[in-house]
Parts: structure tokens; sequence; C-alpha cells
């Protein structure tokens, strides 16, 4: 959440297993959409496990209900990063939400 929401301070940024079905989708499309061009060098890499597909059902202050796994989640954001110039990658492993999985990765 900081390198979307302060690309110009944390520019470089890797996101193992992000927790974004966290937020509404909607909130994150607006955080995407205000910082695409807030620093034109930054990078983000995403990556999550294909075994992290339960969604989590949340329910928001104003009674809305989002249904989204991290693996979705992660998924969707790289989509509208991409449609937003963002430079991002995405990459999956085999695993899920576990630290033996990211640090083979990192």
């Amino acid at each position: 959440f900081m390198g979307l929401t302060h690309p110009q301070r944390f520019g470089q940024v890797i996101a193992q297993s992000p927790s974004l079905e966290a937020i509404r989708a909607s909130d994150l499309e607006h955080m995407i959409d205000s910082n695409a061009y807030s620093n034109p060098k930054a990078h983000f890499i995403l990556e999550s496990g294909i075994f992290e597909t339960i969604p989590c059902e949340l329910e928001f202050e104003d009674g809305a209900i989002q249904s989204l796994s991290s693996f979705d989640a992660s998924q969707n954001a790289h989509d509208l990063m991409k449609r937003k110039k963002y430079h991002t990658s995405r990459y999956e492993f085999i695993g899920g939400h576990d630290y033996v999985c990211w640090r083979v990765s990192l």
C-alpha cells in the first residue's frame, strides 16, 4: 500500500502474497489511478501462490460485500496497473501464503 500511495518514496516494490483482497476493489483502483504518474520510474513486482485462491468475504462499513481471493486480487491489481502504464511484473509460485515460498523466490 505504501508503494501505491507514495510511489515517489517507495518506487521499487516487491509484494509477496499481498493482501490486496482486504481493500475494496474500487478503492484500490482509485489508488492506482491517482498515483499512476507520480513516479514514472517506479516498478512493482507482485507475486502470489497458486493455492491462495480461497475467497475472503468482507463486509465494508457501508454494507457492501466483496468476496475475492488473494490470488485474484493480485491479478486484478496487476491488470489495472498495466492498463495505467505502471512498470509491473507478476509471478506465480507453487504454494500458498507461506514464508518458505517467499524466501525461495526472494
